[in-house]
């Protein structure tokens, strides 16, 4: 899973040095020799909001197709970076969907292939996808409550790699370099506005 998630991202940024990416899945062969499986989750949920944070009762809403409203409880990920959540009123949290719902290739979900997909090789969470593609914005005050009362339970928080993991896959959906027509469209505009 992390191998072709690691090819996957020095295509979308070459500029990451062939050493890196050799010296980084010879870190995961590793993990796979002794026999030990990689975990990306803390053995206990922090006591704060943390980003990655998985929240279970999450009341997440969208307009479907025709316009109209729907609503549903679910897991959920705190997206919002850790200084935000604890500073900010409102924070962002992206559903988890499952996976055979989405009718996609599961080997390309599970391999991080997708841009706004996030796929946690967890097992509480093997057959669910993180979906940045539908976060929703929510007060952190009433989040709080909803936590305080039980309606909301912090279900885990990533550790350290899981962490990095996550930036990886925000910085990919989000921040991945354009398509080269497009860049080139960029350019000419600026380039007539500006007189160069």
């Amino acid at each position: 899973m992390l191998n072709e998630f690691i090819d996957f991202t020095q295509s979308l940024f070459p500029s990451i040095s062939p050493y890196v990416k050799a010296q980084t899945q010879d870190a995961i062969r590793q993990f796979a020799l002794s026999g030990r499986k990689i975990n990306l989750m803390n053995y206990k949920t922090y006591d704060f909001l943390a980003q990655g944070d998985i929240l279970e009762g999450i009341p997440f809403t969208r307009l479907d197709g025709n316009g109209n409203l729907a609503a549903q409880r679910g897991k959920g990920m705190l997206i919002s970076n850790t200084c935000s959540a604890d500073h900010d009123d409102e924070i962002v949290i992206a559903p988890f969907l499952r996976i055979e719902d989405l009718g996609l290739d599961k080997r390309d979900i599970v391999n991080n292939l997708h841009y706004r997909l996030f796929y946690l090789p967890d097992p509480r969470y093997e057959e669910m996808v993180v979906d940045f593609s539908l976060m929703n914005t929510f007060n952190k005050n009433a989040l709080n409550h909803q936590m305080e009362v039980g309606k909301i339970k912090k279900e885990a928080s990533l550790n350290q790699l899981g962490f990095y993991l996550l930036i990886a896959k925000l910085t990919i959906c989000f921040m991945r370099p354009e398509d080269e027509k497009v860049q080139a469209d960029r350019r000419e505009n600026y380039i007539t506005q500006h007189g160069i």
